[in-house]
């Protein structure tokens, strides 16, 4: 059976096209991490971030109410 994928992929909206790549361009079964959003710049995917207006919003809320310890869309 061929199998492809990725997890914990990073600023990269289109992991199914990924995964694809995986499976066609390595012998490997599954990249996480930034091994993953790595091989996918590599494959010519763009990284951009993945953070909505609303999620900004909602993390920066949490952040001022104490909710959330840390907010990686509130950074940028």
């Amino acid at each position: 059976m061929d199998v492809g994928g990725v997890g914990c992929l990073r600023r990269v909206k289109n992991a199914i096209g990924v995964a694809r790549k995986v499976l066609e361009n390595t012998k490997h079964t599954l990249l996480v991490g930034e091994l993953a959003t790595k091989f996918a710049k590599e494959m010519g995917f763009q990284e951009e971030s993945l953070s909505s207006d609303h999620s900004i919003q909602v993390c920066c809320k949490g952040l001022a109410l104490g909710f959330v310890q840390t907010c990686q869309s509130a950074r940028k």
